[in-house]
């Protein structure tokens, strides 16, 4: 896709940005969902097949989600979650993905295609919990109340949905609706991630919890199985003395990063995404790495974001450097190599497409971008990135005073509605709102963050 400025209107910014495959989804702080690309199985809300990539006049705002706060996309399927805490889905309805329950039945089929919307429809089953958090994949959906339990839906196959033995309940292996994971209850789960056939999630107490397939080493339990059915803990409160308070996943890889900006990486290593050097790329012969492993070419250069995309890695160091490695399609000649390490790069060739590289150690932009670094997201095939530059939060308005009175009253009321999507902490964790001065302006304010 080609770049795209979404329009934005008078004191509007953008404050969270999803990546799919082929179309984006930026939430901006007016709470308007603006989306592009291709709305294939009406997964943007637009009429099925049309595709909108021009910078101009190719942006669509989604209607009907209230007061947006957050988006997250799988391949055909969309989910956002708005103020009060109310969670939509549209899109391809394969798998039971959407959540939704029967009315699944009822949607359009054109010929060719399974049953999907266009329409944003509200999961009813999640209208008595205050939701704060969502994940996808293609397959399968995770949402997190304010209660801090976790609720899944969609292909129950590799036990990716992590409900053990309620599984009797789904309907072919699948759950139409949001199912609760009774074994994370009382754990109080601040964040919830997605992998291909994996899930994971992060305690109040700096605990990982992991399920789902066991075949690239992203799930707790031992490669003994080809399933986890149920969450097992994987890193405990600290990781060799490192709080955990932030995860990503990839297609087959995961990342945690520390309270002190260390990174650690796990699970498949043969895209490269690990970021652990030649050691575990081997091609054909390549392998999972179980443990979660401290990523040593970084340990001079402290990090505060971390994101993953299909088979790539991203970090931003606390100085606001952008970080990548893994299958990329950056040329290593845009890339300058970590002090210490060679940087390796294996040209993928057919491997995974012509453009694409493996950079086996994390490797900095030898360009990197002016002002407050953002890393929203990024997914697909290719892994497209997106990165916000914008001015320091302290920055006022150039000329003019004040502003216009009735700009600063709607602002007030995007805050107050904004700060609306937080958990219910409880007296003894340890969560607070981030604010734009943890994250920069455009970040995740909303979200959960360990203190």
């Amino acid at each position: 896709m080609l770049p795209v400025s979404p329009p934005l209107r008078a004191n509007e910014g953008v404050q969270q940005v999803a990546v799919g495959s082929d179309a984006v989804f930026a939430v901006t702080t007016a709470g308007r969902c603006l989306a592009w690309g291709s709305s294939l199985h009406g997964k943007l809300g637009a009429d099925d097949g049309a595709r909108m990539e021009e910078p101009e006049g190719g942006v669509r705002e989604v209607d009907g989600l209230g007061f947006a706060v957050h988006v997250v996309c799988g391949a055909e399927h969309s989910l956002a979650l708005n103020s009060e805490g109310a969670v939509f889905a549209w899109g391809s309805a394969l798998a039971g993905r959407l959540g939704i329950g029967a009315r699944a039945a009822a949607l359009p089929c054109r010929a060719g295609h399974l049953p999907y919307t266009r329409v944003p429809e509200r999961i009813e089953a999640l209208q008595h919990r205050r939701i704060v958090g969502l994940a996808c994949s293609d397959l399968h959906c995770l949402a997190l109340s304010a209660e801090g339990e976790v609720y899944s839906w969609g292909s129950a196959s590799m036990g990716r949905l992590g409900v053990g033995s309620d599984a009797l309940s789904l309907v072919n292996g699948e759950a139409l609706q949001p199912m609760l994971v009774k074994r994370l209850q009382g754990c109080y789960i601040v964040q919830v991630v997605c992998a291909k056939a994996n899930s994971a999630c992060l305690s109040v107490a700096g605990d990982v919890f992991s399920w789902g397939a066991t075949s690239h080493g992203l799930a707790s339990c031992p490669r003994n199985s080809c399933a986890q059915e149920e969450p097992g803990l994987l890193l405990g409160g600290a990781a060799d003395g490192n709080r955990v308070t932030s995860l990503a996943m990839g297609k087959l890889h995961a990342l945690a990063l520390s309270a002190s900006g260390v990174v650690f990486s796990w699970g498949w290593a043969g895209d490269a995404a690990l970021g652990l050097g030649p050691a575990t790329d081997g091609g054909n012969l390549c392998r999972a790495v179980t443990a979660p492993t401290a990523l040593a070419a970084l340990a001079a250069h402290p990090v505060r974001q971390i994101a993953c995309g299909d088979t790539s890695s991203f970090a931003v160091t606390v100085d606001s450097r952008l970080v990548l490695w893994g299958t990329v399609p950056v040329h290593p000649s845009m890339l300058c190599p970590v002090q210490g390490h060679s940087g390796a790069v294996r040209g993928a060739g057919d491997w995974q497409g012509a453009d694409d590289h493996r950079i086996l150690w994390p490797s900095f932009l030898a360009r990197q971008p002016a002002g407050w670094v953002s890393l929203p997201s990024m997914g697909g095939c290719t892994s497209a990135l997106l990165i916000m530059c914008m001015l320091p939060p302290h920055v006022t308005p150039a000329a003019g005073g004040g502003g216009d009175s009735s700009a600063a009253a709607q602002e007030r009321e995007n805050s107050r509605r904004l700060a609306n999507v937080q958990p219910d902490v409880p007296a003894a964790g340890g969560c607070k709102r981030k604010s734009s001065h943890d994250v920069g302006p455009g970040g995740y304010g909303w979200e959960r963050r360990l203190r």
